[in-house]
């Protein structure tokens, strides 16, 4: 990285495969890294061991298989320092191979800056917010207390929202800093799987934060949820393995009687919006067939 003054926490969560030891060396050669060896206790325990050993004011997470351009942390820590910012994230690159990112002038990158309201709207549509933790620079202070579930997959679903409710400013860099590697193997390469409606829960829990602290986000929340929840049930139905395809459609449409819309939310949403809503109140598992039959959603 162009930016040194960095303390490098390497968490071996009880990897078999002699990552330990890899880590142990560089920690030798290098000042700067603290290897942590830890029983293994999965991605969400790992990220936490790291936090709770942060010494600095800023936190930046990389998952294991991924690589940073080098400008990365200097382009976001200079960001935040100079706008005064909570949070800075920057777009990422999905590669299959290792691109080292060409130099870039830091001055010219397109930003947008978000208050907190407009950042947890622009987080609920995935534009350009995103919930993924990894992409992002952020100020120690505002992750304080904030643990990440242990257990869960799509971890970062029950911890990013949380995290930018708290933000007063947060800028979005339009480039490609952050590298992301998905082998075909990992949980979120293969196709449907029970642990991914762990997803769905941490929306849940983000509807309910949202009712509580920002009420004018509340529709858009219930409808984001919403449509999630049928494009799981939906790829629930195609699912072969009748064991897992019943255990599924009875979590997800469990998770579904937890959205419901008053008579005033029905009568603004669109003609669209309002035959899925009223169908899937009747029955959420025939309205996700009929999104099925018609080739909406799931492909």
């Amino acid at each position: 990285q162009t930016y040194e003054r960095l303390d490098i926490i390497l968490v071996d969560d009880g990897s078999p495969d002699g990552c330990g030891s890899i880590c142990d060396k560089w920690e030798k050669e290098d000042i700067r890294i603290n290897a942590i060896h830890k029983q293994n206790g999965g991605l969400s325990d790992a990220r936490n061991a790291g936090i709770a050993s942060a010494k600095g004011d800023y936190i930046v997470f990389v998952d294991s298989d991924d690589w940073l351009h080098p400008q990365m942390i200097e382009t976001l820590y200079t960001t935040v320092k100079m706008e005064q910012a909570d949070v800075a994230e920057c777009r990422f690159q999905k590669s299959s191979s290792y691109i080292k990112g060409d130099t870039i002038d830091i001055t010219s990158i397109n930003r947008q800056y978000f208050t907190e309201e407009d950042a947890m709207r622009a987080l609920i549509r995935e534009n350009p917010i995103k919930q993924t933790v990894w992409n992002k620079i952020y100020k120690r202070s505002v992750t304080c207390g904030i643990l990440f579930e242990v257990g869960k997959c799509h971890e970062d679903e029950f911890w990013t929202y949380q995290v930018i409710g708290r933000a007063n400013k947060v800028i979005y860099l339009d480039e490609a800093l952050y590298y992301y590697f998905q082998r075909q193997d990992s949980i979120m390469g293969q196709g449907f799987s029970l642990k991914r409606i762990d997803a769905l829960e941490g929306r849940l829990e983000r509807l309910k934060y949202i009712e509580e602290n920002f009420p004018n986000l509340t529709l858009e929340a219930k409808l984001n949820l919403f449509y999630l929840c049928l494009y799981y049930l939906q790829k629930a139905i195609k699912e072969q393995e009748k064991t897992v395809k019943d255990e599924a459609i009875k979590r997800v449409e469990k998770l579904m009687n937890n959205i419901s819309f008053s008579r005033a939310e029905v009568k603004s949403l669109s003609f669209k919006e309002k035959h899925w809503v009223n169908l899937a109140a009747k029955s959420p598992l025939k309205c996700a067939e009929q999104r099925n039959r018609l080739g909406i959603g799931v492909r």
